[in-house]
């Protein structure tokens, strides 16, 4: 099941818009983060410019550390979803 849609982050005083699209199962499998049922994911700045996280059956891009509202978001994705 696909799911898409828009996060509003707080960073610092001011809010990041990040959209994101999930693609995730029933049950957890293998090829899923953390072996979850997330099994595609992909979160990029609202102007769609930039991927700041991407998996596909393993790490394309894993959020830089230094990303606040790209960990954030995949925090909250991954707690909801995973």
């Amino acid at each position: 099941m696909w799911e898409k849609g828009t996060l509003s982050i707080p960073v610092g005083d001011s809010q990041t818009l990040l959209r994101y699209a999930v693609k995730r199962y029933d049950n957890p499998s293998e090829y899923g983060i953390n072996g979850g049922r997330v099994s595609k994911l992909e979160i990029w700045t609202d102007d769609e410019c930039e991927s700041r996280v991407r998996y596909e059956r393993g790490w394309d891009i894993y959020p830089a550390s230094d990303d606040e509202a790209a960990n954030a978001a995949l925090s909250m994705l991954l707690e909801r979803l995973n």
